[in-house]
């Protein structure tokens, strides 16, 4: 989790999605494997539940920062995905968000695995309700110690 937060102020940028997950796994991800521990469940055992969790969770939290990434020097949307949608940078802190950026953040949308369907994340900040973060922690939960696949 350490080296995660580190990587925020060192890294301002990410070329491909595969490089970003190097960035999910140890600034979410981690977070899903210590909590596994709290909760007394093995973290080695279970650890795509732990990824996928991870990355959803923080994808939906890059979304809705954007703006506020942006303003501060750092780009968490993979840049080939901003030149296959050909959305200049300078998009990411419009007061209303073009017809290519909510191209591109539909094109985001399965990878955060749907906690989201909101596409006007510029305009207004998104967040998950406390009450469905409990729902889903809690659904998380269960579904692991029951070894169920993940999903709904």
């Amino acid at each position: 989790m350490i080296n995660g937060c580190e990587m925020d102020p060192l890294k301002s940028s990410y070329e491909t999605f595969d490089d970003l997950g190097h960035y999910l796994d140890r600034i979410a991800s981690a977070v899903g494997r210590v909590t596994m521990q709290n909760f007394g469940i093995d973290p080695a055992k279970y650890a795509e539940y732990a990824v996928a969790g991870g990355h959803a969770v923080q994808l939906t939290n890059i979304l809705c920062d954007v703006k506020e990434d942006f303003e501060r020097w750092r780009v968490h949307i993979p840049q080939e995905d901003l030149r296959r949608f050909e959305v200049p940078e300078s998009d990411l802190e419009a007061v209303e968000p073009t017809k290519r950026f909510r191209d591109l953040t539909r094109f985001q949308v399965p990878r955060k695995r749907r906690y989201t369907r909101r596409h006007d994340v510029l305009g207004k900040r998104v967040a998950v309700p406390g009450w469905r973060k409990a729902t889903l922690g809690i659904g998380t939960w269960v579904r692991a110690r029951l070894k169920l696949p993940l999903g709904r």
